[in-house]
């Protein structure tokens, strides 16, 4: 029941941030980096951060790549540049990642990167993605070629081969959900992106795709 009572609060309080609060963007996303995983808290706070305008979202996360040096926020504006697709971000994403390529301590954070990547529809990515999937061992990568070759394929819609851990070629396998967020992806590449199309992007991280 205590329990109960918590997560009721932790509601009323993000609801009621997310209206009334001048820093509503900083807390919902520090609320959702809290509980980085699929969780009631993490679903709330996505929901309310991607009903708050995009121009407002993108004022708020360029810059702060590099002027924010918590890695676990910085996470977050790398997801959230991904999901709604902020063309505005790509320079410092890619400069990010060659600042932290070699360093196995920032491994989820290229994990993020290398998603968003091919969530965010910004085609400049592409030959990034491409010599990291065709170099792959001598850049020593910590995540597997596979989320390479997926972002390559949600970016460009094409298949690349890529080398699973047990050693095998294979291409990346399009489930239905996969083959969605392509076609959001494409669909919105000249627009702004829907509250329902953001929030089925945001799935990828959720849950393994």
């Amino acid at each position: 029941m205590k329990r109960v009572l918590v997560v009721i609060g932790l509601l009323i309080s993000i609801i009621a941030i997310s209206y009334i609060s001048s820093n509503k963007l900083s807390i919902l996303i520090n609320l959702g980096e809290i509980s980085d995983k699929p969780s009631f808290i993490y679903s709330t706070a996505c929901k309310l951060l991607y009903r708050i305008s995009d121009d407002e979202i993108k004022n708020f996360i360029i810059g702060r790549f590099k002027n924010d040096s918590d890695f676990k926020l910085i996470n977050s504006y790398i997801k959230i540049a991904g999901v709604i697709g902020i063309k505005d971000a790509s320079a410092d994403m890619i400069k990010l990642y060659v600042k932290i390529q070699d360093d196995s301590k920032y491994k989820n954070t290229i994990y993020y990167l290398v998603s968003s990547m091919g969530l965010n529809g910004d085609r400049s990515f592409e030959p990034i993605l491409k010599t990291l999937l065709e170099k792959y061992n001598s850049h020593n990568l910590q995540i597997p070629q596979y989320i390479i070759a997926r972002s390559l394929y949600l970016l460009t819609g094409d298949s690349y081969l890529f080398h699973s851990e047990n050693g095998a070629t294979d291409t990346v396998y399009v489930t239905s959900k996969l083959r969605s967020m392509r076609e959001i992806i494409k669909d919105s590449s000249n627009r702004s992106r829907t509250y329902e199309e953001k929030m089925a992007l945001n799935d990828l991280f959720n849950k393994p795709e």
